[in-house]
């Protein structure tokens, strides 16, 4: 019994998810440390090995978990009690107290994240987690914006890479991370691209008036009005631009008479 513990324990500081999931853990682990003298069990800070492990049949229980849910209250877009772990395959190194992920692939929906970074023995982390997330997530503000791309345009906008932080511990993790940053960028780049696509329809309508106004006819009528209409449009054209205004004459004031 007391083998059986000391192996839990010892595997639970390796790998701390073996705390928070409900399943099976199929994994081949090399160990080689110290004993304590007393107790005759691993000493921890000595042990050096390697891990490779595979889950099967397995789901989350946040509520084991303060990291899990620290994580899911920074993430709108993610419900990590749904998390898909089935098949996961991992590997991970340790040495000197530390634990080194090597980093591996996660997909939720149509959500795919990249893990990975390291702990300590002591439960100390710091783990780099990489989202794509369809723009479709990131609220309704930039939905509005895609909505008025053309199709062409609109699947151009296909996934935005969140970046997030787990540090601190597994009891007191902190998480950050860049996703109102880069909800910010994206809408900036949608209205730049719905100015810019105005202005781009504009001089083509305003070239439109001005190429047809300059065809050639042999009617002086329709040539005088023709010219009035590539005057008016040309003015337009350079109010659109930013060009300056003409100034208008000053009237003549009255003159006075005794």
């Amino acid at each position: 019994i007391q083998q059986t513990f000391t192996q839990l324990d010892m595997l639970k500081k390796i790998a701390p998810i073996a705390g928070i999931i409900n399943g099976k853990l199929n994994s081949t682990i090399k160990v080689s440390g110290n004993l304590d003298a007393k107790e005759m069990t691993p000493d921890l800070k000595s042990l050096s090995g390697d891990l490779i492990g595979q889950l099967l049949s397995t789901t989350i229980n946040s509520s084991n978990s303060t990291l899990i849910s620290a994580l899911d209250s920074k993430l709108s877009f993610i419900d990590l009690n749904k998390l898909n772990l089935n098949d996961l395959k991992a590997a991970l190194t340790f040495k000197d107290g530390k634990v080194n992920i090597k980093p591996f692939d996660l997909k939720y929906q149509d959500i795919s994240v990249n893990i990975g970074g390291s702990h300590g023995f002591d439960q100390s982390m710091n783990y780099d987690l990489k989202f794509n997330v369809p723009a479709k997530y990131l609220g309704t503000e930039v939905n509005n914006l895609i909505a008025k791309l053309t199709p062409a345009d609109a699947n151009k906008v296909e996934t935005i890479p969140i970046n997030a932080m787990m540090t601190g511990n597994f009891s007191n993790p902190k998480v950050t991370t860049d996703l109102k940053q880069a909800t910010t960028n994206l809408v900036t780049n949608l209205v730049k691209q719905q100015k810019d696509k105005l202005v781009n329809t504009g001089k083509d309508a305003l070239n439109n008036i001005i190429n047809n106004a300059t065809k050639p006819t042999t009617d002086s009528t329709k040539t005088d009005v023709k010219t009035d209409v590539k005057n008016t449009a040309t003015g337009i054209l350079k109010g659109l631009l930013g060009g300056k205004k003409k100034e208008e004459p000053k009237k003549e004031e009255p003159k006075k008479t005794e």
